[in-house]
């Protein structure tokens, strides 16, 4: 079975805000006993060391299947990080560049996470 995810991507100058429905993808998460987002979200923290925020946390219906996922901060957690990344950006670098491993490494460890756990609905 083929699935395609319909993420709506939020860009503010430093950061990249996504917020994703799984609606479509409800049998298969129900299968593994996820029926809300407040679960989805637990298990993406607690098998894949991925933290969302569920719908609920913005007064939006926890049977709603949808989370947000923010990876701006992930590495920029040091003073140190966060002018180096800023720096970077100041330089005129490319968005794929910027966003890559090499300068990002634990933003893309999380978004490697949540490839292996989409791949891992078995779809």
């Amino acid at each position: 079975m083929q699935f395609e995810l319909q993420p709506v991507f939020l860009f503010t100058r430093w950061s990249a805000d996504t917020v994703v429905n799984f609606d479509h993808l409800s049998q298969e998460l129900a299968a593994r006993g996820i029926e809300t987002s407040s679960d989805l979200a637990k298990e993406l923290l607690d098998r894949h060391s991925i933290a969302t925020l569920s719908t609920d946390s913005f007064g939006l219906p926890d049977s709603m299947l949808s989370l947000r996922l923010a990876s701006c901060y992930l590495d920029m957690e040091q003073n140190e990080d966060s002018a180096r990344l800023l720096e970077l950006r100041s330089s005129g670098i490319g968005d794929d560049e910027f966003m890559s491993e090499a300068h990002h490494p634990k933003s893309n460890a999380a978004i490697k996470g949540f490839a292996e756990f989409l791949a891992s609905l078995s779809l």
